[in-house]
């Protein structure tokens, strides 16, 4: 009787759903409960599992929905605003710096090489 049940549950129940198993799983506990008080109510007992395994679906949906949202804000918030803030102000002073730094060091290397030229050449002359 309880494996008739079972491949009705397993045959009724589509497959494309993401919790078949988790269902198909309630089921049997249920129906194991039931055949041991000598209670079989197979259409409450696929009922139940309707509701529970919709309950779950949704739930799952609804968390997997959340959880995104609150991540993905989180990244924009967060994050975003981290990047905007932190590494675009170390751009800003670090690397602007270094660049104004070295090229002034790269002038004051070429300036010094000119003037020293010229005055070699001007030693060289007299």
């Amino acid at each position: 009787m309880a494996k008739q049940f079972y491949q009705h549950i397993a045959l009724s129940t589509p497959s494309s759903r993401p919790n078949n198993a988790w269902r198909l799983f309630l089921t049997k506990r249920l129906t194991t409960t039931l055949l041991q008080d000598r209670c079989i109510f197979l259409d409450s007992i696929e009922s139940i599992a309707n509701i529970c395994s919709r309950r779950h679906y949704y739930m799952h949906t609804y968390m997997h929905t959340c959880i995104h949202t609150y991540i993905h804000a989180y990244i924009h918030t967060y994050i975003h605003t981290y990047i905007h803030t932190y590494i675009h102000t170390y751009i800003h002073t670090y690397i602007h710096t270094y660049i104004h730094t070295h090229h002034a060091r790269t002038h004051t290397h070429e300036y010094t090489h000119i003037l020293s030229k010229a005055l070699l050449d001007a030693k060289n002359s007299g």
